[in-house]
């Protein structure tokens, strides 16, 4: 299960990096509209396809958005909130334990 887990992350985690750069790429050289997300997303989950579409419109407003550096100041921040949520919708588990730390000392006698 932990491999079907991680799988659907990096799925998901890859056609989010690989939409947003490709993306950014014909939006800085504007060479046309943004790469359709339900095609775009090759996991074809609808998790992956809503995240891809978060990103075209966070990259379609950034016209509308004044900063220095848009990339740095808008779109990458928005691309690790979508990270973030994809991370959290393929997790399993209840959640416990993830900060649990032990420390032990072997003393020979």
């Amino acid at each position: 299960e932990a491999v079907e887990v991680l799988g659907g992350l990096h799925a998901s985690w890859s056609a989010a990096v690989r939409f947003t750069r490709d993306a950014l790429d014909r939006w800085e050289k504007g060479s046309g509209g943004l790469p359709d997300p339900a095609v775009f997303a090759e996991s074809g989950s609808g998790v992956t396809r809503r995240a891809l579409e978060r990103m075209a419109r966070t990259i379609r407003a950034a016209g509308e958005v004044e900063a220095d550096d848009l990339r740095a100041e808008f779109i990458e921040p928005r691309l690790g909130f979508v990270l973030r949520d994809l991370e959290r919708v393929h997790q399993r588990g209840a959640g416990h334990g993830h900060g649990l730390v032990g420390v032990y000392e072997v003393r020979k006698r």
